[in-house]
């Protein structure tokens, strides 16, 4: 009766994919508030979490009162800041970057003119065949057509999403209130949970799942807040880097700096890529400094801000970062290059766990497993 049933049912939602979808789709459009909610309560536990066990870590040990009312105090106080973040990135940082796009869109063409006559005279001065060079003005000519038209052709998207996404403020603080709810009872939710797993699985399934969840938890957190540290300082930086060699657009392309960051390994060559097209078209020489400038900025990002903003939080070697950046990006896209190496990180670290283990049972010398140094290597070869 089970698989007639499963049968009956299975060709039914195949038969009727796309009302099936269409209903899927509004149902998630309802739990979209308490999908804002997880996020919210999520990303703000981070700096919650700070507060009270650092910041006023002395208050919970003297204090009963503050015993009493300290998860709403700092509620407040982290809620107040990130309010008072988003009004300073409205007030200061959003009129500067709108600007710097309007401007830029209103003179691509005469950027695109001054990069034209800046390669011919380099051609002038250069002796090339004259069939060469005129491949090569033409296909420069189409790269800058064609480049010239996609930026053109972005800037209403860009617009475009700011608008879908302010659509849905309803939902946004809908959400917020539910991550305000989910902070504040954060234990008795998670009491909760334990209980319904613990009151329908088995007992070792229940320890396994809160093993994986706790695992999982220290992972994304450790990730998320040293992947938003780090792109603010990197993009701190390239602003005044760029303010100090008085480089044009520094606001915008820093802003695109800073948020690439977010993308581990490839995201700084998009960024730098992004921010020399941009400067190419007003000043060539300007963009040179720029790249050198990346450079630098990259080679103290990767060995002195990423290891102590990092560290080894998602334990994960490089090669793998990269697995799991390519495997993400091919399932969600964007979203999941973001998503993909916390998500492996966890996976790795359980497949060690479980592998270690069926090395101890087996009993498995330590010897047998480790790698083989060069030297060694060597003398056998010979």
């Amino acid at each position: 009766m089970f698989l007639i049933t499963y049968a009956v049912v299975l060709f039914v939602l195949l038969t009727n994919f796309k009302w099936v979808k269409g209903y899927f789709d509004g149902f998630l459009s309802v739990l979209m508030p308490v999908v804002y909610g997880i996020f919210v309560a999520f990303v703000l536990n981070i700096p919650l979490r700070f507060f009270e066990t650092r910041v006023f870590a002395s208050l919970e040990r003297k204090s009963r009162l503050w015993q009493k009312i300290h998860r709403p105090v700092c509620i407040l106080i982290v809620f107040v800041l990130a309010i008072a973040l988003i009004v300073a990135l409205f007030s200061f940082i959003i009129p500067g970057l709108s600007q710097s796009v309007v401007t830029f869109s209103n003179n691509i063409y005469v950027y695109a003119d001054t990069l034209q006559k800046f390669v011919a005279d380099i051609g002038e001065n250069i002796v090339i065949p004259e069939e060469i060079w005129e491949q090569m003005t033409a296909w420069w000519n189409d790269f800058l057509s064609m480049a010239v038209n996609a930026l053109k052709n972005f800037l209403p998207h860009l617009f475009n999403f700011t608008k879908s996404l302010t659509s849905s403020v309803v939902s946004v603080f809908m959400g917020i209130i539910m991550g305000i709810y989910m902070l504040a009872n954060k234990e008795k939710l998670a009491r909760q949970s334990k209980k319904l797993l613990y009151a329908f699985l088995q007992e070792k399934t229940a320890d396994k799942i809160l093993e994986v969840g706790k695992i999982s938890n220290r992972t994304f957190s450790e990730f998320v807040s040293g992947q938003l540290t780090e792109a603010f300082i990197i993009a701190v930086l390239c602003f005044t880097g760029m303010s100090i060699l008085r480089m044009p657009y520094a606001l915008l392309v820093s802003a695109f700096v800073g948020i690439t960051a977010l993308i581990p390994i490839f995201g700084a060559f998009i960024g730098a890529a992004f921010g020399a097209f941009i400067i190419l078209l007003v000043d060539p020489m300007k963009a040179i400094w720029f790249l050198v400038f990346i450079i630098v900025l990259q080679q103290v990002e990767g060995n002195l801000i990423y290891p102590r903003v990092m560290g080894s939080s998602i334990g994960l070697p490089g090669l793998w970062v990269m697995f799991a950046m390519l495997c993400g990006s091919a399932l969600m896209g964007f979203t999941g290059i973001l998503l993909g190496i916390p998500t492996f990180s966890v996976f790795y670290t359980l497949f060690g766990r479980y592998v270690n283990r069926r090395l101890k049972n087996r009993e498995v010398p330590p010897d047998k497993v480790e790698a083989t140094p060069p030297q060694e290597e060597a003398e056998a070869a010979d």
